[in-house]
């Protein structure tokens, strides 16, 4: 099976974190089971690492993707967990993209790039995560044909 890395890539305070929450709690709605790094609530300022397992696929996910905050180490995690799919937010530019590409080196690299979501009152939104969430969801699917594990 192919191995991908996902990065959702944009500016601070773009929608980054919020949109992968989501997507946690999609693929724990299609039967996932948060196993590994902790559980999917949120922790440390309402960012989170989990591993989360569906079917026989081990997904990663970290939304952590500011400057300083050890990104490289905790992705370096997820690979030695055999994670078949990672996905993490990262800055547009600069160490946290360096850190991604190093971390994740024997996995096929995707960026997605966040728009930026305005505020929770903003009427597109909901409508820019979903747009995210479809692009790493369809990903996912043909880089390691889902259907055929779960």
């Amino acid at each position: 099976m192919q191995k991908i890395a996902v990065a959702l890539k944009g500016r601070s305070n773009s929608g980054k974190t919020e949109t992968l929450l989501i997507f946690i709690r999609k693929l724990e709605d299609f039967g996932g089971i948060s196993i590994g790094s902790g559980n999917s609530e949120p922790i440390g300022g309402g960012d989170v690492g989990v591993i989360i397992k569906l079917g026989k696929m081990r997904i990663g996910i970290e939304t952590q993707g500011d400057p300083g905050t050890q990104l490289k180490e905790r992705l370096e995690y997820m690979v030695e967990q055999k994670c078949h799919i990672i996905v993490c937010a990262t800055r547009t530019f600069g160490q946290t993209v360096e850190d991604f590409y190093i971390a994740c080196a024997d996995y096929e690299r995707i960026e997605i790039h966040q728009q930026y979501i305005y505020s929770s009152i903003d009427k597109n939104t909901e409508k820019l995560q979903n747009d995210v969430l479809e692009r790493t969801i369809d990903l996912i699917k043909h880089a390691c044909a889902i259907t055929e594990v779960l």
